[in-house]
């Protein structure tokens, strides 16, 4: 008899013993309020567990969530190597190393007799990581470097996806993806229910209700269904502090934000018969708003929350730093596909959301472009 979905990645997760999760870098709430809910479940089960994401740090209004602190931007340490000495026959006096000039030696006395050079040997053990789950991402490549970088890995690991998102690309080895969902969260909410109804504490149900409150943008979202209402309580009920999530992604904002908000309210065009909204943001709006890239998330949801009308949002802006990059950030309701929307421009992310970059063009040319291309499929 078959195993169902679940009970493949109950017996994946049991045969494991160090799971790594990640999340593509332009992930919001919802990528990582589901990667630590489901770090914090495993961590339950007994399990080590490493959440990852390309160069990750961690938005001001998501630090909120349990362990963020945890979440590295790199994998490190994938292999352990080991040099093997036969001393079955001559024991061991002394051992000591140095490390000069970038070189480590390292210095074995022998009890009696010599050490011959076929004693010595050079090997590593397998990957640290015997499984993968991959969250909230369409593609192995959106995750950027940590997929780049160790491409071996994931070929030699097995690899969950969970993810809501019709554009996934279903890469994993099984295949968490439910298109009813609003978020990954609520897949993830299916997931442990199926596995272990027990295992959830506060904490989880944090991690969850935050991912599906971002993604909804607090259920205003029109595929909210009452499904998801109803799993927004039970994660209430289960101890998910809703009125702190609330709080900390939509009513706390800091003053460098605001001043951020405020300049880019001052540049704000809309098209309300095609039901687009977009604004620009300059070099010298992040450096007299004391802001970062990483701020720009919230100006998004933002125009999304105060513009009900948007259809279609967009952000664009000069990337802090003297390199000459624009980039933008292009967010769509889901009766929208931003990837279509911009797919001249070689977006990277969700059918939901995007992110573009443009190396050698001024801000006025990258939005103009982005703009009028956006304009015409729309009016289509």
């Amino acid at each position: 008899m078959s195993f169902t979905l679940p009970q493949q990645v109950k017996h994946l997760i049991e045969a494991s013993h160090h799971v790594l999760i990640c999340f593509r870098p332009d992930g919001g709430g919802d990528s990582l309020g589901t990667s630590m809910a489901l770090k914090l479940f495993l961590e339950e089960k007994g399990e080590h567990a490493d959440v990852v994401s390309t160069h990750f740090k961690c938005p001001t209004h998501l630090a909120f969530i349990p362990k963020t602190d945890s979440v590295k931007g790199s994998i490190n340490n994938l292999h352990n190597y080991i040099i093997k000495a036969n001393v079955k026959e001559t024991g061991i006096d002394q051992l000591a190393y140095d490390i000069k000039n970038g070189e480590l030696s390292i210095f074995i006395s022998p009890q009696k007799g010599t050490f011959q050079q076929d004693d010595f040997t050079f090997t590593h053990i397998p990957y640290r990581y015997d499984l993968i789950f991959v969250i909230d991402t369409p593609d192995l490549q959106s995750l950027g470097e940590i997929y780049t970088q160790n491409s071996e890995l994931f070929f030699d690991t097995p690899v969950i996806s969970i993810d809501n998102d019709p554009s996934n690309e279903h890469f994993g080895h099984i295949n968490l993806i439910e298109l009813t969902a609003t978020s990954s969260a609520e897949v993830l909410y299916h997931m442990i229910q199926e596995l272990d109804e027990h295992a959830f504490n506060k904490d989880i149900a944090t991690c969850l209700l935050t991912g599906i409150v971002a993604e909804t943008k607090s259920f205003k979202t029109p595929h909210v269904s009452p499904h998801t209402l109803s799993v927004a309580a039970r994660l209430v009920e289960m101890g998910a502090k809703r009125e702190d999530i609330v709080e900390q992604l939509y009513r706390t904002r800091s003053l460098p934000t605001l001043k951020l908000w405020g300049r880019a309210l001052a540049h704000l065009e809309n098209d309300a018969a095609l039901g687009l909204v977009w604004t620009s943001v300059t070099r010298d709006d992040f450096t007299h708003s004391g802001t970062a890239e990483e701020h720009l998330p919230a100006i998004i949801d933002d125009l999304i929350s105060n513009t009900p009308e948007a259809k279609v949002s967009a952000v664009f802006y000069e990337c802090p730093g003297n390199d000459g990059r624009v980039c933008a950030l292009v967010s769509s309701e889901k009766q929208f596909d931003a990837k279509l929307l911009t797919k001249p421009f070689a977006p990277q992310g969700t059918k939901n959301q995007v992110r573009l970059e443009f190396m050698g063009k001024p801000l006025h040319e990258v939005r103009d472009l982005v703009v009028n291309n956006i304009k015409k499929l729309l009016a289509d």
